[in-house]
């Protein structure tokens, strides 16, 4: 891993959102979360730092099943519908993932590239 030094002040923004009465309902999708900021990410040095193909709940990284979270948002080991997505389980997290963002991973740093940032509605199962 590199570490590039910074010089001036970083911002971040974090996106949240509140469940209102016109939250989209899914049957049997369980308690609508909010509508999350996913990116996606792989095993890579660069997506993955120093942490490789492990996971900081669960053990090793499954693509298309394992997802980082926030575990101030989603209960660590939970499982939560993704419209478009599916199931995915909550089986990591990092420094980067705050609020209504969900960063799912796959097989590849070109699949992860390729998927890019995507805005999806999101259930507690």
């Amino acid at each position: 891993m590199q570490i590039i030094p910074v010089h001036e002040p970083v911002e971040q923004t974090v996106y949240t959102e509140e469940v209102t009465e016109d939250a989209p309902v899914a049957e049997n999708n369980g308690t609508y979360l909010g509508r999350f900021m996913i990116t996606h990410y792989c095993t890579c040095n660069i997506c993955n730092g120093g942490w490789g193909n492990n996971t900081a709940y669960a053990g090793k990284i499954i693509p298309g099943q394992t997802i980082a979270v926030d575990p101030s948002v989603i209960p660590p080991l939970s499982w939560v519908y993704i419209d478009g997505y599916g199931l995915r389980r909550a089986e990591d997290c990092g420094g980067a993932i705050k609020g209504y963002h969900i960063d799912m991973a796959v097989s590849s740093h070109e699949e992860a590239y390729r998927l890019g940032v995507v805005y999806k509605d999101v259930w507690l199962q």
